[in-house]
């Protein structure tokens, strides 16, 4: 990522324009005091009484000097900026370049005082020294205020540069740390559908190996596509979904029933790709697996005010009636997931029903897709 190009040309006016406001400033606020403060003619000396022509000369020619002088610095800025480490190697530039910015703005001013504003009886040499004299004090402190200037502008654009590489860097690691936990998904899940495919092969039923094995590949083909977006409407993850579970009826038949309650609105919201299968995995494997008979596996899907509110329950023993933890590698990779995604703004919990069964519900920021916006 680089710095802006057209935004740092712009910086490098920064002074120069504010070196034109000042000679406006002082221009009319001189001529100002004349005309109001000072007394009538003859109480002070003629000086003091100074026509307007020779007030914006005085004043123009100082301020708009500085302005033409300061794009230099800024260049001096942009090559060798002061930095801590570096002050001792680049305090004597600047030292000299604030000797030179002093002598030529007041050589320019004496110029142009010669040119617009002649004095009888004085030389060029002459009123350049005396411009010297007085004001070069002042010119030197002036360059290490334009100086300075360009100082900020500069560690400014610096400290916006860094924070941006370090957002962008942000971003590209939490995509890989998503990508990676949505990769181990996959070998898992593919070694229980295999599984459901070896149990079907002893009872030599060719047409269900040959469909489960098309919708392994059609499924496969989803989960590994690396173009798949981390969030996806819930329609589209409802339809992987649906591939899923009709692999998994080559294993339970009968047994399963999967009831769905999922409104029109949540419909639309986005949440993280596959995201519904290890959760209702996890109500197979653990849940409606493990207690002969027929099961059910309930999956709701609401909006809850700002939220997306999915839950996924089960009639298996519940999480306390199962020996093993039934946090597993599905479960433990959703929480990642989502606290990569969504911070402290989402949640998972899970637990036992009355009168029987586990549940998984997942609260997630409820952003409805762009699909949804575009056909509204």
């Amino acid at each position: 990522m680089s710095v802006n190009p057209g935004r740092s040309r712009i910086s490098w006016f920064i002074v120069p324009g504010l070196g034109l406001f000042f000679a406006v400033f002082f221009a009319t606020l001189n001529q100002l005091r004349i005309s109001i403060l000072d007394p009538p003619a003859g109480t002070l000396p003629h000086f003091s009484m100074l026509p307007t022509r020779q007030v914006y000369v005085q004043t123009f020619s100082r301020w708009l000097t500085y302005a033409a002088l300061s794009p230099a610095v800024g260049w001096l800025v942009s090559v060798r900026p002061l930095r801590w480490k570096t002050i001792p190697r680049d305090l004597p530039l600047y030292l000299g370049a604030a000797i030179v910015f002093a002598a030529l703005h007041n050589a320019a001013v004496g110029v142009l005082f010669e040119v617009f504003l002649p004095v009888p009886d004085s030389t060029l040499q002459k009123t350049m020294a005396q411009q010297m004299l007085v004001y070069f004090p002042l010119d030197f402190v002036i360059f290490w205020a334009v100086s300075g200037a360009y100082h900020a502008v500069r560690y400014h654009r610096e400290t916006v540069h860094r924070e941006q590489l370090a957002a962008a860097l942000q971003a590209s690691l939490a995509e890989a740390r998503l990508d990676a936990l949505r990769a181990q998904l996959s070998p898992h899940f593919l070694f229980n559908t295999l599984h459901s495919v070896s149990a079907l092969a002893l009872t030599d039923e060719r047409e269900r190996i040959v469909q489960t094995l098309s919708d392994i590949s059609d499924l496969l083909r989803v989960s590994l596509d690396p173009d798949l977006p981390q969030e996806i409407p819930l329609s589209r993850e409802l339809e992987i979904l649906d591939r899923y579970l009709q692999i998994q009826r080559t294993r339970f038949g009968d047994r399963l029933t999967v009831v769905k309650d999922i409104s029109s609105v949540a419909r639309n919201a986005l949440l993280p790709s596959m995201m519904l299968q290890p959760l209702v995995e996890n109500a197979l494997q653990h849940g409606i697996g493990r207690r002969p008979g027929a099961g059910r596996v309930s999956l709701s899907a609401q909006q809850d005010e700002t939220r997306l509110r999915i839950r996924v329950e089960d009639t298996g023993p519940g999480f306390g009636g199962v020996s093993a933890s039934r946090d597993g590698i599905g479960l433990t990779n959703t929480r990642a997931r989502l606290e990569q995604l969504y911070g402290d703004r989402q949640q998972l919990e899970c637990g036992d029903l009355q009168g029987g069964g586990a549940f998984v519900e997942v609260r997630l920021p409820f952003r409805a897709s762009e699909a949804e916006g575009e056909s509204q």
